[in-house]
C-alpha cells in the first residue's frame, strides 16, 4: 500500500505574505522600479567616470562605429549630375567639386558645395540634391554671354550685368556680340545694350561701342566714323540720330565724325575725300553767280 502524500496548503507563506503586503505599498514600488535602476546606471557611469582607459575605450568605440556608419557604401555620393549648362561650364564645375567627392550623404555640406561651385565665374546660382540612389544633381542657372570686352588686358566676355565669363581668344569668334571697349565698359554694359537698341536699323555698320574717360560713349561705324554721344540720356541722342539719318541719309555721306553732346544741334565733320569735293563745288557756284 502507497504512502498518501500530504496535500499541498494553498495559503501563502508567512515570508510570501510579508513580501506581498511590503510590495503594495506604493513608496516600495517605487524604490524598486525607479530609485534602484537609477543607482545602478549611476554607479556605473560614476565607475566608468573613474577610470580613464574606460572612457578612452568607449570613445574609441563610439568613433569606430560612427566612422563604420559614415562610409557605409548605402550613404556614399560618388556619383553626379549636372544639368542646365555648356559642356565647358560642367567640365569646371566637376573640377571644382572633384577634391570634395566621394563623400557621405550624412556629412556633406550642400550649402558650403553650393558656394563653391558659384564659384566658377558662369554659374549665376546652383541647386543642389541628393537623391534615393546616392546621385547629387546640380541644377545650374548659367550667365548668358551678352557682349566681348575689349580692354587692355585682351578679350572678355561679360554678361548684361558685367560679370567677367572668360578669356575670349578672337573677336571673330562671338562675332553675334556687340564689342564694347574701354576701361569701366563692363560695368555700364547694360546701357551700351540700351544705346545699341535704339539704333538697331543701323549694327549692321556698327563695329563698336566705346567708354569714353569713364563717362560716356562713342560709338564706332565702318570706315572709322564716330558718333560722340552724351553723358546723360545717351539713348535719346542715338533715337536723334536714327531721326537724321532717316530724314537726311546722314550715315551714308562720306563724314568722320557726328557730335550729338549738345542737345541743341548736331555737328557733323566731313570725311578727307568731301572736303575737296565741297571745295569743287563752292567753285564752280562762284564761277556760275559770276
Amino acid at each position: 500500500m502507497q504512502p498518501v502524500k500530504p496535500r499541498r496548503d494553498p495559503a501563502p507563506s508567512r515570508l510570501a505574505y510579508r513580501i506581498s503586503r511590503l510590495w503594495m505599498r506604493r513608496g516600495v514600488r517605487r524604490a524598486v522600479t525607479v530609485w534602484l535602476p537609477a543607482t545602478v546606471a549611476v554607479c556605473a557611469v560614476a565607475g566608468v567616470a573613474l577610470y580613464p582607459s574606460h572612457r578612452a575605450l568607449i570613445a574609441q568605440t563610439y568613433t569606430e562605429l560612427r566612422q563604420d556608419v559614415i562610409t557605409h557604401p548605402r550613404f556614399m555620393v560618388d556619383d553626379v549630375t549636372v544639368a542646365g549648362t555648356a559642356a565647358d561650364v560642367e567640365a569646371l564645375i566637376r573640377e571644382k567639386i572633384a577634391p570634395v567627392l566621394p563623400a557621405s550623404a550624412l556629412t556633406l555640406d550642400l550649402a558650403a558645395l553650393r558656394l563653391r561651385i558659384e564659384e566658377v565665374p558662369a554659374v549665376r546660382n546652383a541647386a543642389l540634391s541628393i537623391n534615393e540612389t546616392n546621385t547629387l544633381t546640380i541644377d545650374i542657372q548659367q550667365r548668358r554671354p551678352a557682349a566681348v570686352w575689349r580692354h587692355a588686358g585682351g578679350l572678355d566676355l561679360i554678361d548684361r550685368h558685367g560679370v567677367v565669363l572668360g578669356p575670349l581668344d578672337a573677336r571673330a569668334a562671338r562675332p553675334d556680340l556687340p564689342l564694347v571697349i574701354g576701361q569701366g565698359a563692363a560695368p555700364k554694359v547694360s546701357e551700351a545694350q540700351i544705346i545699341l537698341d535704339a539704333i538697331r536699323p543701323i549694327l549692321g555698320d556698327v563695329r563698336g561701342i566705346v567708354r569714353m574717360g569713364e563717362r560716356r560713349w562713342d560709338i564706332v561705324l565702318a570706315g572709322n566714323r564716330r558718333i560722340l554721344l552724351p553723358e546723360s540720356r545717351p539713348e535719346q541722342a542715338a533715337l536723334r540720330l536714327m531721326a537724321l539719318n532717316r530724314s537726311t541719309d546722314l550715315l551714308q555721306r562720306d563724314i568722320a565724325l557726328v557730335d550729338l553732346r549738345d542737345e541743341a544741334r548736331a555737328i557733323v565733320r566731313l570725311g578727307p575725300d568731301a572736303v575737296p569735293q565741297m571745295r569743287r563745288l563752292r567753285a564752280m557756284t562762284q564761277e556760275e553767280d559770276a
